[in-house]
């Protein structure tokens, strides 16, 4: 996973984005931060591409504190 968009929404139709951002190759930790506190429901998070091209990627874990 290269590229990606996080976003909030509090019922599920109405999404909010609060990061876009690229991770660096590898399987070293990433941490990320919210520009401010979001009380949310739901979130969901969008793989936009992938460092070498390929029409694919994955992520292992996502873990929210």
């Amino acid at each position: 996973m290269k590229d990606f968009k996080f976003e909030v929404s509090a019922d599920g139709k109405q999404w909010r984005e609060v990061i876009a951002s690229q991770l660096k190759p590898g399987a070293a930790e990433q941490k990320f931060a919210f520009a401010a506190p979001s009380p949310v429901r739901f979130w969901r998070f969008t793989g936009l591409n992938e460092h070498n091209g390929r029409e694919f990627a994955s992520l292992a874990e996502i873990s929210l504190h």
